[in-house]
């Protein structure tokens, strides 16, 4: 509803073309047919429209747009309707729930298909004013959903916390009965720099580096975890809730660093940069005799040899020599950062 009483909302079918309408319902009881979908533009809307503050609205397309798999739209007084997005499978498929608005005018939303798992759905985020650009059309997927790890299917629409999280539910998945699920809005980026490490992205094993979350209140254990995934650059991005945390940085061949005074506050945190120094191969945060027996162990073997053991490779190439020797040697006696 806008300040006059206007209401707003879509028809699945009907139009111009039957593919559905934007329509508005005035106070005094007139229906007014403010736009037409053709497919092209998007077809079938099926859910609600969000208004910002200058009165815009916005809502999804279930079918229809470039691949017949959705859209998300604006419409304006001024502009008529403008399709923002089009869904094509891999980033998501057939929205019909409603979008809703962060503080930062960003538009959040699930399709229950598509997707990198195939067809379990997604969770995305599209703004508008460029504030999180991360393609030409200002859309992300922030999360992919998988029957296999906690929920597939997203319907309904989403609601948003005071900490920065997301909540809504899955029809299936959790032994096919749906799940509850949470995804933080915002959280850290930066660089993690492995001195000597020539691929990044290509750690083995690719669990092997995490962040600890730790609250600046005495705990005894952080609290929570997340698992890093480096780029070809060491660039990272971990979600987070809003919060003020020491970020605990490890992995299973690199001595811990801690980054302090991060405060997570309704909007990524970008320039959280580490270097994580080489050679704790046992994974104790201390460098010593212990991480040269791992090496020696594994010295002279490459990927599928007997006696390969991925961590001794410090630099990833995918054999363990005298490189990867010359990098653990200057760093022998030093220690990692304790948790906070």
């Amino acid at each position: 509803m806008d300040a006059s009483g206007n209401l707003y909302g879509t028809a699945e079918y009907g139009g111009a073309s039957g593919d559905g309408v934007v329509f508005e319902y005035s106070p005094s009881g007139v229906i007014q047919v403010l736009a037409s979908f053709n497919g092209t533009n998007g077809a079938n809307p099926q859910a609600g429209l969000v208004m910002d503050a200058s009165g815009n609205l916005y809502g999804t397309t279930t079918y229809g747009g470039a691949s017949n798999d959705g859209t998300i739209f604006e419409y304006s007084a001024t502009n008529g309707l403008t399709t923002l997005h089009s869904f094509s499978g891999t980033d998501g498929q057939n929205p019909a729930a409603s979008l809703i608005f962060d503080a930062n005018a960003n538009l959040y939303g699930v399709t229950p298909g598509g997707g990198p798992s195939g067809s379990d759905g997604t969770l995305f985020m599209y703004s508008p004013t460029g504030t999180y650009t991360t393609s030409a059309v200002n859309f992300q997927t922030l999360a992919s959903f998988s029957a296999t790890s906690g929920g597939n299917s997203p319907a309904g629409g989403l609601l948003a916390d005071g900490n920065g999280n997301l909540w809504g539910v899955t029809t299936y998945g959790n032994n096919n009965n749906g799940s509850i699920y949470e995804v933080p809005l915002y959280g850290v980026s930066g660089t993690i720099t492995l001195p000597g490490c020539v691929n990044p992205a290509a750690i083995d094993p690719p669990q092997a580096l995490w962040i600890e979350f730790w609250e600046p209140s005495g705990a005894s254990e952080p609290y929570f975890t997340e698992t890093v995934m480096l780029n070809s650059s060491g660039g990272y991005t971990v979600a987070a809730p809003n919060g003020s945390y020491t970020l605990h940085i490890k992995g299973l061949k690199w001595l811990a660093k801690n980054a302090t005074g991060v405060v997570v506050n309704s909007q990524t945190v970008t320039g959280v940069n580490v270097t994580l120094l080489d050679g704790d191969l046992n994974n104790d945060n201390v460098i010593d005799l212990n991480d040269f027996s791992v090496m020696a162990s594994a010295f002279g073997t490459s990927v599928g040899q007997a006696g390969w053991n991925p961590i001794a490779d410090i630099n990833c190439d995918g054999t363990v020599n005298m490189t990867d020797f010359n990098l653990f040697s200057p760093n022998f006696g030093l220690m990692g950062d304790p948790v906070p």
